[in-house]
């Protein structure tokens, strides 16, 4: 890259967690406004969506900490890293997501760890 193609931004925030329970056939929401570390606990199958999109053309990374003996589905979208750890529900899921491009039509990788 050229040097005047570099914009620089704050890159620090602050860390809010958001911590969950769920029930039988909920969506829970990853809202981009209220932080980018959140920690789930699964009571039954969910669905994770991503609300508040961040902004076209900008990007991010968060987290989810996810425990519970019960299968999540990824927001839709996500695609995952070929080298990623399977779902082990005897464990705490670490999934960082990374988000490009932001809008409506984002990029949305991840990657898994069982911890």
């Amino acid at each position: 890259a050229y040097t005047s193609d570099l914009v620089e931004e704050s890159i620090l925030s602050t860390r809010v967690e958001l911590t969950g329970s769920t029930t039988a056939g909920e969506t829970l929401n990853l809202d981009m406004n209220t932080g980018r570390h959140f920690a789930i606990v699964l009571q039954a199958p969910t669905t994770l969506a991503i609300t508040n999109m961040i902004p076209v053309n900008k990007n991010t990374v968060f987290t989810a900490y996810i425990t519970g003996a019960f299968l999540e589905t990824l927001p839709v979208g996500s695609v995952g890293d070929p080298y990623n750890d399977t779902a082990d529900l005897s464990k705490k899921r670490k999934y960082t997501f990374h988000i490009e491009k932001g809008g409506s039509s984002p990029i949305i990788s991840y990657s898994l760890i069982n911890v």
